[in-house]
């Protein structure tokens, strides 16, 4: 009988072990939802500053944003960048996140939600969840990665529309160019979600700052390094 209970006993730690080890990403995308959905349900009964902070904390609590930053930037500007300067870009990057998360506290409700099983590969993972709000049926993907035995998600995949990429794309540029016998045309487009309103901020060249672009052209390479 002893040796029946000690048995069991070891079974049920191994598991619990092997649970701590690699933690249901569904129960952590849900368990995250149903107290989502509680706290939103008493902010639109008696909003209070307090609450609404720990629903920021909430929603962002789910991010990766050090891999959420760096596929944001284009692969070569973030391998170009100095350790200091990808930490400095994620800081900033993560505040934004953050005080934009809580903007639009409406569009997180929903009526009843449906939890389909992870795909899971490796320290990666895919959780799928349709919404209904209204009447009306949303789709979304979490794309996470396990650090630390912990799921954290770099994308959220609503309606087929990334949200990675809707950041990559607000801070990415355009260049185009051509040449003829006289002239030469540049043609640049991007984002600016606060146009003639920026500080800026350009190193040692102080003296350009709020909206600009700045393009230097090299005629000739004699006299500079490599």
């Amino acid at each position: 009988m002893i040796s029946t209970l000690r048995k069991t006993a070891l079974l049920v730690l191994a598991a619990s072990v092997l649970a701590a080890a690699a933690p249901d990403p569904v129960g952590m995308v849900r368990a995250k939802d149903t107290e989502l959905r509680a706290l939103l349900k008493q902010q639109k009964k008696a909003a209070t500053p307090e609450r609404r902070e720990k629903i920021k904390t909430l929603i962002n609590s789910v991010f990766d944003f050090q891999e959420l930053g760096r596929r944001a930037l284009p692969s070569q500007t973030w391998k170009s960048a100095t350790p200091e300067q990808q930490n400095a870009f994620v800081t900033e990057f993560r505040r934004m996140v953050e005080n934009s998360s809580v903007k639009q506290l409406d569009s997180y409700e929903s009526d009843s939600s449906s939890y389909q099983p992870a795909k899971i590969n490796g320290d990666k993972c895919e959780v799928t969840v349709k919404m209904w709000t209204q009447g009306t049926m949303s789709v979304v993907v979490s794309k996470m990665k396990q650090e630390n035995g912990q799921w954290r998600a770099w994308d959220f995949v609503i309606d087929d529309l990334s949200t990675m990429r809707n950041y990559r794309d607000q801070f990415a540029s355009w260049q185009s160019a051509m040449y003829d016998d006289d002239n030469l045309y540049l043609l640049s487009r991007w984002i600016d979600t606060t146009p003639l309103n920026n500080p800026g901020i350009c190193g040692s060249d102080m003296g350009f700052a709020g909206d600009c672009l700045q393009v230097r052209i090299i005629i000739d390479s004699d006299g500079f390094a490599d």
